[in-house]
């Protein structure tokens, strides 16, 4: 039998336990809030021992799920360790997942056996561990999920199984194997042989077609040497026609040559003669152009020089003006500089008295504010004596002193008189008090009063002060103001010669004017300056084209007088061309041609060159097309001679290819109905399980629902349920009950379906339950009553149970409690019974 151990998990998941989590026997409640690891705990074991992500699919309803999925986002790494034992023998499998990117893989996996003195490795290898974990464990995960693994969100696993798929693993627990390793021979051994049968059945068919062929070819074959003997009796005829229309198309080829010749020799002379006569047209332009060119040299000579003289002279008034112009420019930016400093000073100048006139008149208040501060504080010494002066008025304490005197003398005559007269001679030094305490804020309030009056005539002052302190400043700036006016005059009637003010402004009008028209003076001598400029390299480079064109023309001159020359020679070498040009003569008589042919002809000639071509042409391809069909049909016929020396081996194949299916089909048949009868003896095996399964499930229900369900039935095609209703008094489907109702029949049918194989199930069958939050839709009576069962009874019959869960349940003595925080063990702890408590 196979127990879990202990899980050890590092970044799988949520899951990061840095110590092995030990699993007892007995019941194990794993609980936590959503998202804390609890059903990670399951997926870790399985990958643990199997090594495979698609067991997380599955777990996860099919949702798509990778290795990338099993690494923490937080790390690259993850690690499990998982500790089982197999029929008193531990094991330790440890795997480790690495992530790259997008991309995680499996890249260490080892399986240790844990013996008393240590550990000792047995396998290595992703591949090799997982088939050695296989080996020990004898289950594969998808039976394991079948059987073992019961989670709510999969109750309905069994029934999506197709039959096949359920039959396989009850054959698997139920030792009966060998039968579904016969049937898998038998089915492979039939598969083989429908594969031979086809490729025999082919092989028979493309021979039966092979033979149709060759026996169709052997018509062929007498027909086309009925054809070759007709092309043979007609070809020669043919041939000696085309020997002479190619003769004659060689003749109108070699004298429509001759004639197209002679025309392209007359055009030739023609164009030289026209070429002559143009180009003789052009010499005697351009000669008369020369002449043009050379007259127009001569006056562009003349303005040049004249351009020149002119040119030097206005340079030298330019330079003149330029001097003129900048020592003005200097002199009146001088002038300018120093009447606008002497403008802005006298504006300062004035505002600066205006601001002293301000100021004298606030100084003028500082006597009176001084007095008046004198007069305050007299005022602020009275009150103060006054205030030590007051007292509680001398009536108030006569007043009291008698009541005291009477109370003395009545109390000696009727005591509580004389008690309430001393109580009453308190009462005048109360109002005596009283009294004092009005006049003296009186007082306070009238020295407040005085206070706040000297406050703001100190501030008063101390502003007057500072005004003071400016008027200082404004007096030394205004005399600073006053040295630079007289500064700047000075160097004013320096620059001008000028006496007083207005003279200086009439200057510097006057320069401004002066600077003008020098201004426009000079850029007026720029102006012709440059045109003169303009003018000159206009005419210089004139002059230059006139030039340039005339020793072009002067060449032009000679290549037309050397090219007329050429020409001439060229003429002579044509016309003595055309007369060695002769006219052939036929090699034989043919129609259509007369015996004195001229160039004008050239045209009939090339007519009737095409109709001979087109005749010869037609003839050539009927000849080449009976010669081709000679060859082919002597081909076709050497090919099917050879070909049809397979006939009678063709024939012998097909005979024997028809014995060999026969047999096939024979064999076929006969492992058919072995898969069938070996079918029919696990058929019935298996049917002793479904009562099984029935009666393990009528106790499991009865038992869950406090007995008001106690009977169901399954349908061995699909294992869905009906449950006997005793209040309906029939038979009722699953489905039509309420979602909580039908997941505890689904539970338990699970459960009986894996009680029900373990009578049957071999030695190392797992010996553990995995129930992944099968309490969620249960109310609290069911809910107990289910974990009930789990302690009390199923117990007995597994060594280990799991029960993850996120509600809160009574917990039952004997009970292991896993408490799970954010992939942590937050407690572990062991449920005594009350007694040993």
């Amino acid at each position: 039998m196979v127990t879990i151990i202990s899980l050890k998990a590092t970044n799988f998941r949520r899951l990061n336990f840095r110590e092995p989590l030990s699993f007892p026997r007995g019941l194990t409640i794993i609980r936590g809030r959503n998202e804390a690891g609890k059903s990670t705990i399951l997926e870790a074991i399985l990958f643990g021992l199997y090594g495979d992500y698609r067991v997380l699919r599955e777990l996860r309803g099919g949702r798509q799920s990778s290795l990338v999925d099993v690494i923490n986002y937080s790390s690259s790494r993850a690690k499990v360790e998982v500790t089982f034992e197999v029929e008193g023998r531990r094991f330790r499998v440890e795997r480790i997942i690495e992530r790259s990117r997008d991309v995680a893989r499996q890249v260490d996996a080892r399986l240790f056996e844990v013996t008393g003195s240590g550990e000792r490795l047995i396998a290595t290898g992703t591949r090799r561990v997982n088939e050695e974990v296989q080996r020990l464990i004898n289950v594969d995960w998808r039976e394991m999920l079948a059987s073992n693994i019961i989670a709510q969100k999969d109750l309905e696993r069994l029934i999506r199984l197709n039959k096949g798929e359920r039959d396989k693993i009850i054959n698997m627990f139920m030792g009966l194997e060998s039968y579904n390793k016969a049937i898998e021979e038998l089915q492979e051994e039939k598969r083989s042989k429908s594969s031979e049968l086809e490729k025999k059945e082919t092989e028979a068919k493309m021979l039966s077609e092979r033979l149709e062929s060759l026996l169709r070819l052997e018509e062929d074959v007498k027909k086309w040497t009925r054809e070759l003997q007709e092309i043979e009796q007609v070809l020669p005829r043919l041939e000696e026609e085309e020997k002479k229309l190619d003769g004659t198309v060689q003749y109108f080829e070699e004298l429509y040559k001759r004639l197209q010749a002679r025309r392209s020799l007359l055009e030739k002379k023609r164009i030289l003669e026209e070429n002559i006569k143009r180009a003789e047209k052009e010499l005697q332009e351009t000669r008369q152009r020369i002449e043009t060119i050379r007259f127009e040299l001569s006056k562009n000579e003349e303005k040049l020089a004249k351009l020149d003289i002119e040119k030097k002279r206005l340079e030298q008034t330019l330079v003149q003006a330029e001097k003129e112009n900048t020592e003005l420019q200097s002199l009146l930016a001088r002038v300018d500089e120093l009447w606008r400093s002497l403008e802005e000073s006298k504006k300062e100048h004035g505002r600066i008295g205006e601001e002293l006139s301000r100021l004298s008149q606030r100084l003028q208040g500082i006597e009176k504010i001084s007095s008046s501060l004198g007069v305050l504080g007299e005022e602020l010494k009275k009150i103060e004596e006054k205030t030590k002066k007051v007292k509680i008025p001398a009536p108030y304490i006569y007043s009291s002193i008698g009541l005291v005197a009477l109370g003395a003398t009545l109390s000696i005559l009727y005591l509580p008189l004389g008690i309430l007269a001393l109580l009453l001679s308190i009462v005048p030094i109360l109002l005596g008090k009283l009294s004092k305490q009005k006049t003296l804020l009186g007082l306070q309030s009238e020295k407040e009063k005085l206070l706040r009056e000297k406050n703001t005539l100190e501030g008063e002052l101390r502003l007057l002060e500072r005004d003071r302190e400016e008027y200082g400043k404004l007096l030394e700036r205004k005399t600073e103001i006053e040295e630079k006016i007289s500064q700047i005059l000075g160097q004013l009637q320096t620059l001008s010669r000028a006496e007083g003010q207005a003279s200086l402004e009439h200057y510097v009008l006057q320069l401004r004017e002066k600077a003008r028209e020098q201004q426009k003076r000079t850029e007026e001598l720029r102006r012709r300056h440059q045109e003169t400029l303009s003018e000159f390299s206009s005419t210089s480079q004139n002059k230059q084209n006139l030039a340039k064109l005339l020793e072009e023309l002067s060449s032009r001159e000679k290549e037309r007088d050397g090219e007329i020359g050429g020409l001439r020679e060229q003429l002579k070498t044509v016309e003595a061309q055309y007369s060695s040009i002769s006219i052939p003569v036929p090699p034989f008589e043919i129609e259509g041609v007369s015996t004195s042919i001229t160039e004008d002809e050239l045209e009939d000639i090339e007519v009737l060159l095409q109709v001979y071509r087109r005749e010869h042409g037609s003839k050539s391809r009927e000849v080449a097309s009976k010669k081709a069909d000679k060859n082919r049909l002597k081909q076709y016929i050497e090919q099917a001679e050879e070909q049809l020396k397979e006939l009678p081996r063709v024939k012998e194949n097909l005979d024997t290819l028809g014995k060999e299916i026969k047999s096939l089909k024979t064999e076929i048949e006969a492992r058919e109905k072995a898969i069938e009868v070996l079918r029919n003896i696990s058929a019935k095996r298996r049917s002793m399980f479904a009562p099984s399964v029935e009666q393990n499930m009528n106790w499991l229900i009865s038992y869950v629902t406090g007995g008001r369900y106690k009977a169901v039935r399954i349908n061995p095609d699909n294992y869905d349920v009906e449950v006997y209703d005793a209040e309906a008094g029939k038979w009722m489907r699953r489905d039509i009950y309420s979602g909580g109702t039908n997941d505890q029949f689904l539970l338990a049918m699970r459960i009986a379906f894996t009680l029900s194989l373990l009578p049957s199930a071999k030695g190392t069958y797992p010996r553990f339950l995995f129930l992944d939050e099968p309490l969620g839709s249960s109310d609290q009576e069911r809910r107990q009553q289910i974990v009930r069962l789990l302690a009390n009874e199923l117990t007995r019959v597994f060594d280990q149970i799991f029960l993850v869960t996120h509600v809160e349940i009574e917990e039952p003595p004997n009970t292991t409690l896993i408490e799970l925080a954010d992939g942590r063990i937050a407690e572990t702890r062991e449920i005594k019974n009350q007694e040993e408590a």
